[in-house]
């Protein structure tokens, strides 16, 4: 049998660039199954549950993010970059992928710098209207940088950039309204509205959905589903009182039901939210 493609995916830390390399994921293993995948991600990040979850390996990257603003942490950061690149390199030599894609986040950087350099192809996915910094940094290395907003035309080589929109999952167009009600337990009838702030949430947002939420559950026909973030959960769940027609939860796995169930959604304007 004809040997398929090599694919790395480096990108990660939250939902809006751990589900953008899923779906490219996705959407290779339809057109070439005999495609081998890996992932590179963080340790005790989102991409270490999501991704061995959807059936790719995942190869762990020591990494610590750039802060804006001086703090003891930015110190590390050189000795964890190096640490990085050469885990990254090691990586790139041993998986020896045809191509390495990058869909932002802290860890993306190390692992297509260390593909460039060895001399593989990189691709860049930027998800947002205002370029992430990794992605900014590695563009004139990229090959290709697919966006999905035009405005993002003006952080990069513009001769480099495809506009190819967001990358989705299909399930989130295929979830049967009917079998996301009864996950979520909804009863016959009720009106759902769905509330998140992405994987991390939305410190407005929740302070927003706790000050209005009564009002919300004084129709007896409303149920809330209420994704707090990982950040915000204990403190909310120690604060708002339980309610038969409340779903309080830290994270989401089953977005595509969540969406399906959903008749009013409350949610930031992440990317791919």
């Amino acid at each position: 049998m004809e040997q398929g493609p090599r694919i790395l995916f480096a990108g990660g830390g939250t939902g809006g660039h751990v589900y953008p390399a899923l779906a490219i994921a996705e959407a290779v293993r339809r057109l070439a199954p005999e495609a081998a995948i890996a992932f590179a991600g963080t340790r005790e990040r989102l991409e270490w549950e999501v991704v061995p979850k959807a059936g790719y390996p995942i190869h762990p990257i020591t990494v610590v993010g750039l802060q804006r603003r001086l703090t003891p942490a930015n110190l590390l950061f050189p000795v964890k970059l190096v640490q990085g690149l050469v885990q990254s390199r090691r990586l790139v030599r041993d998986f020896d992928p045809d191509v390495v894609v990058g869909t932002g986040g802290f860890v993306a950087g190390p692992v297509l710098l260390a593909a460039s350099q060895l001399g593989r192809p990189i691709i860049l996915q930027e998800q947002n209207a205002f370029a992430g910094m990794t992605n900014r940094l590695l563009a004139r290395r990229a090959a290709e940088i697919h966006i999905a907003f035009p405005e993002a035309r003006q952080a990069f080589p513009p001769e480099k950039c495809v506009l190819s929109g967001n990358p989705t999952r299909a399930e989130l167009a295929t979830a049967d309204p009917d079998e996301a009600r009864r996950f979520f337990d909804v009863p016959e009838g009720a009106a759902v509205v769905l509330a998140f702030g992405g994987s991390l949430g939305s410190l407005a947002l929740n302070t927003a959905l706790e000050r209005h939420l009564d009002a919300l559950l004084a129709d007896e026909h409303v149920v809330v589903l209420w994704q707090t973030g990982d950040r915000y959960f204990d403190r909310l769940q120690a604060r708002v009182p339980a309610h038969p027609r409340l779903r309080l939860m830290r994270y989401i796995d089953r977005m595509d039901l969540a969406y399906a169930a959903a008749d009013v959604a409350l949610c930031r304007a992440g990317a791919i939210t």
